[in-house]
């Protein structure tokens, strides 16, 4: 469960990126966020990971009062909520292999216990024919998916994905799609920041459109 309450934030700049944000996310869900540029869909994102404080309200993710939360506790959190960007910050020096086992090192997994996680995210994700390549010998969609295990690797119950398909093409950005949908099938809640009308439109899951900064549509099996 994610819960905003009365939450706003304002930047140092006077932009005012979320105004008095009231919403529930129920475990399981596949929900889209849209909006234009700017319309504060990533800054939701941000708020649940605790990247950035709400300037008012309170956030929860299932027991944690995410805007209370020490620094010290910051670890457990992002243990259960997975976050996959646009540009898919891998480490280019690393293989597909030591990218997603970066997650289960910093969780104190056994080698046993990474070895066999690792191979069960590769078989997710499409990649088991990959774990020795490195990031750039693989094409975008490919990393997109690295980071997406990467993000999976620890059992997170949440998945941020912030316009992953955003420098895809259309055939490859379905792709990612449908492991995400893979993912939110066997439980995790899918939280997906998207502009893309086609992907929304096709899936027809719950649909939260933004614009400056509040919520102006909330529905199931819903379109962009």
């Amino acid at each position: 469960m994610i819960l905003f309450e009365n939450v706003a934030k304002k930047f140092p700049s006077h932009q005012i990126a979320l105004n008095d944000i009231n919403i529930k996310f129920e475990d399981g869900e596949f929900v889209f966020l849209v909006g234009s540029s700017g319309a504060g869909k990533t800054t939701m994102l941000r708020l649940i990971i605790r990247e950035i404080l709400p300037s008012q309200g309170s956030i929860y993710v299932n027991e944690w009062q995410v805007n209370k939360l020490k620094s010290s506790q910051l670890p457990y959190l992002r243990r259960k909520v997975g976050f996959v960007f646009q540009d898919f910050k891998l480490l280019n020096d690393r293989t597909v292999t030591e990218n997603i086992a970066v997650s289960l090192e910093i969780l104190g997994k056994s080698k046993k216990e990474t070895t066999s996680r690792i191979l069960e995210v590769l078989n997710v994700v499409h990649l088991s024919d990959r774990g020795d390549y490195f990031p750039g010998q693989l094409s975008l969609g490919e990393q997109q998916r690295v980071a997406i295990g990467r993000a999976i690797a620890g059992d997170c119950e949440v998945l941020l994905a912030d316009e992953p398909t955003g420098n895809l093409d259309p055939k490859t950005s379905w792709e990612i799609l449908k492991i995400l949908n893979s993912i939110n099938k066997n439980g995790t809640t899918v939280l997906m920041a998207t502009h893309n009308v086609d992907i929304v439109n096709s899936m027809k899951k719950r649909v939260v459109r933004l614009a400056e900064g509040k919520i102006i549509h909330d529905e199931k099996k819903s379109k962009y």
